[in-house]
């Protein structure tokens, strides 16, 4: 472009500006760009009411005869419908939630009416919470007791709770007891631990090591490991070793944080006639750690700080210490010690370190 050209262009871009033709293309921009907006937002919300639409219709075409089933008047069949459409997230329709809501607790209420002992439940645990409807706890405690007085487990273990804390109903440790019974005895692991739980407190051994073993059966890791504890101190069982080793493995092996702490202190010290492996000690202590486990995490930085069974570490042994002192705010005096020994470096590795752990801690406990 010839310097002619370029003082042309200049000067029609200083009138473009000074003139105030720039300000009216700029208003007609404006409008032009709100007026796309506009459109562009009618057409969304037209495009989320088709959405809605068709997502109501492919369910109904999808599960005609079970509505048409519940319709009929079918309380097993009403149930089945509402939690279908509770579980619908899970499944190729995108039902609003505050519809998919509405009509879990419409056939849920309906299922309840013809005496379907688990809808009794489920809307009863409804009227309880009040998050969907309005709260009742008259209408709960009669829903709980009906569903109890048919057999249903989980409404036998919530009345043992009503009786317990005195919910609705005057305290009665008695008939709270009364219902875990019926809701253990249906093998209900809630009730199972509740009453071991009980039976425990009050000293009656033998029931508690029955409850305990019923729980452990059904594969509850801290019930694997009270019972762990009955073999190796042979309370109310005869001591044994082996036993107690293999449930404290076997709640290891569903992370409990006490089973590894446990197994961990064993290989360190050589307890329950076992060889000592301090190695072994600390990988047990690591994943005890990483499941938040503070006193796994101490002794995990204990091992690092003497050097024993591991290389000795002052930066690793930062890092679980600091680990720890993040997730209670509480500082050992070997922080301090360490915070002396490692240069600025090391220590602010470490620390990055240590806030990783707690973001996989918190992350997981979050999740479980």
């Amino acid at each position: 472009m010839s310097c002619v050209m370029k003082v042309i262009c200049l000067v029609l871009i200083s009138f473009f500006i000074t003139s105030g033709f720039a300000s009216s293309y700029q208003n007609m921009s404006l409008k032009s760009d709100k007026k796309e907006l506009l459109e562009r937002y009618n057409q969304n919300i037209e495009s989320k009411y088709v959405t809605k639409q068709n997502a109501i219709k492919l369910f109904n075409e999808e599960y005609g005869s079970l509505i048409q089933k519940a319709e009929s008047g079918n309380g097993k069949e009403q149930l089945n419908l509402a939690m279908t459409y509770l579980n619908t997230e899970q499944s190729q329709f995108d039902l609003p939630y505050e519809y998919k809501k509405e009509k879990y607790i419409y056939w849920l209420e309906r299922s309840s009416e013809k005496r379907i002992p688990e809808a009794q439940y489920l809307f009863g645990v409804e009227n309880e919470s009040g998050q969907n409807m309005d709260k009742n706890m008259r209408k709960a405690s009669y829903l709980f007791l009906e569903s109890a007085e048919n057999g249903y487990s989980q409404s036998q273990f919530k009345l043992g709770e009503f009786f317990e804390f005195g919910k609705f109903v005057k305290k009665n440790q008695s008939k709270a007891n009364f219902w875990y019974k019926k809701s253990a005895g249906q093998g209900y692991l809630k009730g199972q631990l509740k009453l071991a739980k009980i039976y425990c407190e009050s000293n009656n051994a033998r029931e508690c090591f029955f409850w305990t073993e019923k729980a452990a059966e059904q594969g509850d890791y801290n019930a694997l490991f009270e019972l762990a504890t009955f073999y190796e101190k042979g309370f109310v069982v005869e001591r044994n070793y082996k036993k107690a080793i293999d449930l404290y493995d076997s709640a290891a092996k569903l992370n409990s944080g006490n089973a590894l702490f446990k197994l961990g202190e064993i290989y360190q010290f050589g307890d329950l006639n076992q060889n000592v492996d301090i190695y072994k000690s600390s990988q047990l202590y690591e994943r005890a750690s990483l499941l938040g486990h503070l006193p796994s995490q101490q002794s995990l930085a204990m091992l690092y700080y003497f050097g024993r069974g591991v290389p000795l570490d002052y930066q690793k042994a930062y890092v679980w210490l600091y680990t720890s002192f993040l997730l209670t705010k509480k500082k050992v005096s070997y922080l301090n010690r360490l915070e002396k020994i490692l240069n600025q470096r090391s220590l602010q590795t470490a620390k990055i370190e240590a806030y990783k752990n707690l973001y996989y801690i918190t992350y997981h406990q979050n999740k479980t």
